[in-house]
């Protein structure tokens, strides 16, 4: 396996410091490796042992030969600059699919990749090692003291082909048995293992997670043939029991360039994607080693999103948008995008609910709490576009106590166009759960936001939310089987206040008319949504209206080829029953480079 200097955290809410961290932490646990040795390391004296790399890799995640020296010998099939690793694959493989035949090996104690070649036949010593990260797979690995070149230009060992024409890929089990039964054929993350440093062939791949900030994009082999729950747009739904191992992560970390790629781009039957298997940041990954074949474009789809949505002047339209991190600092460029979604995509809706709005100092902890200027830049750029002028209805976290990102103080807010709306009172969530309690990992919380509006002389209550992203969450596949989902509880927590302060509301009115939205971080069928939405008074209930929609459509998120609805309007019931909803098409399946924002907006008309 293989710690990716380009890996990424989950974002899913996540701050660019937890992804710096990850990073670090990530090297110092592979051994990342300092300057190029001026001096030979001190030679070892212990005798190294004869073992295949199946031998040194074995039947399981971790080598049954760890801490021994061995002497092995491999073709090396990738180099990655830094860390200064390359990979072997063995030319002569035994009969077991279950034993890989690649091998990652560190270069550190001889000073770097100097002088390695792709096609080089090398004999190799050095110590079995499995380092990991906190929370990771162990990293098999051969810390190299000692090589000799045998041949230059050799065959590389043909890659393994997957897919329905090749080794078989599961489709839904991630793991079930805690790491405690090897089993590739039915388990995602053994899979993989078991073809930890080995070239692999990907045929006919089809793009269900696009291209990412880090250089990376999410396929699935042979056009997606018998993956299940597929998107309107073909890519792979998250379900409560299939987690989609049959992902494949392509990067660029062994000198490929990734191009930018979009949901529902594909390759054609007899091309493929070639890399060798590695893993970084609690996930498998395949390092392209041959440059990509051109894809297929998918066809744009966010038109025929828009063209949905038919605007009655007697209704109200709400819309709910996260604008990440958007601050006053961005280039103007993020602007555009953002407006353009707002007025193209959105048609302007009368009540805005937008998260991810920064102080207008960005990132930088100076202090600076306010957006103001962030604001009146959107506003501005909104108008030039033909959209209306748009009023901003927000209120200022504390400094680093309430605002998320540190030093960026994100915020939920509201725009609403004043020849529609009219605004009344504004409030954050005065609760004892709200309060900074590091035990209970409360610090830093963005604070939910009440405000009370009236459309054509009707009072209605929106309360916007960015509910605790889940960024202490076990990985998918990590060491820790089944995952174990620690921010949950925190947003469930967050959920119960949120909806005693709507019970508030309709003690003082039974009749009133509630809007809850905004990004949730969390899908409608866990406890922090279904917390929000219960209500022993059926009267009392609040209704996610994304449920109203097709399964296939049912998304407006996309992480590592997975798509997720972590975006969400719930309403009263007396909103409920002529409510129209549309997840807008627009971000969250074109590459990282080409988005106005990581998730699509969503659109609601509503009618009492």
């Amino acid at each position: 396996m293989f710690l990716s200097p380009q890996g990424q955290s989950a974002r899913l809410g996540f701050s660019a410091l937890a992804t710096s961290a990850l990073l670090v932490v990530g090297l110092l646990a592979c051994g990342a490796p300092p300057e190029p040795a001026t001096q030979p390391q001190e030679a070892e004296t212990e005798p190294a042992v004869e073992l295949n790399i199946h031998d040194i890799q074995g039947r399981d995640h971790r080598s049954p030969h760890e801490g021994t020296r061995a002497r092995t010998q491999g073709v090396v099939t990738a180099l990655v600059e830094r860390p200064g690793w390359f990979f072997v694959q063995s030319e002569q493989p035994d009969a077991d699919e279950h034993t890989s035949e690649g091998l990652c090996v560190s270069t550190e104690r001889v000073g770097g990749l100097h002088g390695f070649a792709i096609g080089q036949r090398l004999q190799l010593v050095g110590r079995i090692t499995e380092p990991a990260g906190r929370g990771e797979l162990p990293v098999t690995c051969l810390e190299l003291d000692s090589f000799e070149v045998l041949a230059e230009d050799v065959p590389l060992p043909e890659p393994v082909r997957v897919g329905k024409r090749g080794r078989a890929v599961p489709d839904s089990v991630v793991d079930d048995d805690g790491l405690q039964e090897f089993q590739p054929d039915r388990d995602g993350i053994d899979f993989f293992e078991s073809l930890e440093g080995m070239r692999i062939e990907i045929p006919a791949p089809f793009v269900v997670g696009p291209t990412s900030k880090y250089g990376e994009v999410t396929v699935v082999v042979d056009r997606g043939a018998g993956a299940s729950l597929r998107t309107a747009r073909q890519g792979l739904l998250e379900g409560p029991d299939d987690a989609n191992p049959e992902r494949f992560i392509v990067t660029g970390d062994a000198g490929s360039t990734i191009p930018d790629l979009n949901v529902g781009d594909a390759w054609a039957a007899d091309q493929s994607v070639v890399g060798v298997v590695s893993y970084a940041f609690g996930t498998f990954r395949v390092m392209a080693t041959e440059p990509l074949p051109k894809a297929t474009a998918s066809t744009p789809n966010h038109r025929e999103a828009a063209a949905r949505l038919t605007v009655d002047p007697q209704k109200l339209t709400v819309g709910s948008f996260n604008l990440l991190n958007l601050s006053a600092r961005d280039d103007q460029e993020k602007f555009d995008r953002l407006a353009r979604v707002i007025v193209e995509e959105l048609a302007s809706p009368d009540l805005l609910c937008v998260q991810e709005v920064q102080d207008d100092s960005g990132a930088d902890d100076d202090g600076i709490v306010t957006a103001a200027a962030t604001y009146e830049r959107l506003i501005r750029t909104i108008s030039s576009l033909g959209g209306p002028e748009y009023r901003a209805h927000s209120l200022d976290p504390i400094d680093n106590q309430e605002g998320g990102r540190p030093g960026g103080n994100i915020r939920v807010g509201f725009l609403f166009n004043p020849e529609r709306v009219e605004a009344g009172r504004l409030e954050r969530l005065d609760d004892p759960a709200f309060r900074v309690d590091p035990d209970k990992g409360w610090s830093n919380t963005r604070r939910p936001l009440l405000g009370q509006f009236r459309f054509r002389g009707e009072e209605i209550y929106a309360v916007g939310l960015h509910l605790r992203s889940k960024g202490r969450d076990n990985r998918l596949f990590g060491a820790i089987q089944p995952p174990v989902r620690h921010s949950e509880a925190q947003r469930t927590l967050q959920a119960a206040a949120v909806r005693r302060w709507v019970d508030q509301l309709f003690e003082r009115n039974a009749d009133a008319r509630v809007i809850v939205l905004g990004d949730l971080n969390e899908t409608s069928d866990r406890p922090p949504v279904l917390t929000l939405s219960h209500s022993d008074d059926p009267a009392r209930r609040l209704h996610d209206l994304a449920l109203r929609l097709p399964a296939g459509d049912r998304y407006s998120f996309v992480f590592q080829g997975q798509s997720l609805l972590l975006d969400h309007v719930l309403v009263s019931e007396s909103l409920e029953e002529n409510a129209e909803i549309v997840i807008v098409r627009c971000c969250a399946e074109s590459a990282a480079n080409l988005q106005a924002s990581d998730h699509d907006p969503i659109w609601v008309q509503l009618d009492w």
